[in-house]
């Protein structure tokens, strides 16, 4: 009886005010931790049901989805729980969550009011986003097989038949569909213009993102370790046949490739003019992304003892997040030279527009943002 009595005065706390940051962060990402990497602990909160398992920003709102599909909604800026309502029972496992806005009226007069849609079996379930309210159920026909993406007023995803899906979430109908391979490989990539999908079979699709046209298709060797990064009007993608390869949107030449020593961890990731990519046991690797007249690529340094995921940057600095070794790194973009080393204290990351998100187990979320 006492435990019950604990959880429901935590649950109560953590819905109405949300926890202290000594309360969450002292067990999960130390005050030591986050100096270390040059931050420091904004805020934290504790979650009805535990460890998160899905999440996604929009605007100022942080949806969250935990291990007992809990959905609440927190204000990124100071981590305190707006709303929380259990979506569904405990022995369901909800694929995904998509937060859009959905506009009634024109200009100054129009009502925008977030959502939430949480993906179910053949289901949408749609959620109020202002109050947790749940307002439909939504049949689909074709299943989400990857995290859906916005796109304008369409979110995107790959179906679990190797399609390229576009479906309007406030209509509720779908809308331009493209064939990719067999199933798909990773989630899907965009920018302003453009859009790409890969699927297990080493097929690729470049497309409009604003109308959904055909730019180009190619088939790899190899399936896609990783999300593409799209930056400007070229293209990046790392495949298990070892290579990175970078091409031109318009009309697919390889601007640049060039072979690995193994097979990459995850897709390449582009900021400024240098494009990163992980590979196990040989460490993060640094390119030119648009060098000139350079078909092999200008490799500008490796960092050997830099393994992990790209969560966040600044102009000098990348920070990594090795899952397996359960550390973080801080790497300078210049050299590659590592010059912080920390326990990670926490599960996985996430970089948003607010501060940098820690999911942390089961004792909840934890803010780090820039210190002062």
């Amino acid at each position: 009886m006492p435990r019950i009595q604990d959880f429901i005065r935590i649950a109560i706390l953590a819905i109405t005010t949300g926890l202290s940051s000594t309360a969450v962060a002292g067990d999960t990402v130390p005050f030591e931790t986050a100096k270390a990497i040059g931050r420091r602990v904004a805020w934290s909160a504790a979650l009805p049901g535990g460890e998160v398992q899905h999440a996604e920003e929009l605007g100022s709102q942080f949806f969250v989805l935990d291990a007992k599909n809990f959905l609440s909604s927190l204000d990124l800026k100071t981590g305190r729980i707006m709303w929380s309502v259990q979506v569904t029972g405990p022995e369901s496992s909800p694929e995904f969550i998509h937060a859009f806005e959905m506009r009634r009226g024109q200009g100054l007069a129009a009502k925008v009011t977030p959502m939430v849609l949480v993906g179910l079996g053949s289901e949408l379930l749609k959620f109020d986003g202002t109050n947790g309210a749940m307002t439909k159920r939504v049949n689909v026909d074709r299943l989400p097989d990857t995290n859906p993406i916005t796109v304008g007023n369409y979110m995107v995803y790959g179906t679990n038949r190797g399609v390229v899906q576009w479906y309007n979430p406030d209509l509720e109908v779908p809308w331009r569909a493209f064939d990719c391979g067999d199933a798909m490989a990773c989630d899907i990539s965009a920018n302003d213009n453009l859009l790409v999908a890969a699927a297990r079979d080493g097929g690729v699709l470049c497309l409009q993102s604003g109308n959904g046209s055909l730019v180009w298709r190619k088939k790899l060797l190899g399936p896609a370790t990783g999300p593409a990064a799209v930056s400007g009007n070229k293209v990046y993608l790392a495949s298990a046949d070892g290579y990175i390869r970078c091409y031109n949107h318009f009309d697919s030449p390889v601007a640049w490739e060039r072979l690995l020593e193994g097979v990459p961890a995850g897709g390449p990731v582009v900021i400024g003019k240098d494009c990163y990519i992980s590979v196990p046991g040989k460490g993060l690797h640094a390119f030119a992304a648009a060098p000139r007249d350079e078909p092999g690529g200008v490799l500008k340094w490796i960092s050997k003892s830099s393994e992990g995921q790209i969560i966040a940057h600044d102009d000098q600095t990348l920070l990594l997040h090795d899952a397996e070794a359960k550390v973080l790194r801080v790497v300078r973009r210049k050299d590659g030279r590592m010059s912080t080393k920390a326990t990670a204290g926490a599960n996985t990351f996430i970089q948003t527009s607010g501060p940098l998100v820690a999911f942390v187990g089961e004792a909840g979320v934890v803010g780090l943002a820039k210190r002062n």
